[in-house]
């Protein structure tokens, strides 16, 4: 059983934080910018950073493509049109 009594109950790993690696610094845009580590999104996100990547995907190519996005009311997806707003910079 532990000693409770004991001043480094609490205390944290043996290494000082110095020695530890760091993370990279995450921002909610990682969403639809990063690249080269793993980001987590919603379904209606996801389906963002697919039209943004597709764009990057033509630009590369030399290709000027638009998309087209349309839908109903009640549609399942009805936050897409949200999300696709809140990623307007990014499109």
């Amino acid at each position: 059983m532990r000693d409770l009594s004991s001043k480094n109950f609490l205390a944290g790993p043996s290494d000082p934080p110095e020695s530890q690696p760091k993370s990279p610094a995450v921002h909610l845009e990682d969403r639809y910018t990063v690249s080269d580590r793993t980001v987590y999104l919603t379904g209606s996100q996801a389906l963002v950073r697919l039209l943004i990547e597709q764009a990057r995907r033509d630009r590369a190519a030399g290709a000027s493509i638009g998309n087209f996005i349309t839908g109903y009311p009640g549609s399942p997806l009805g936050g897409y049109d949200t999300a696709l707003a809140a990623a307007g910079e990014h499109l």
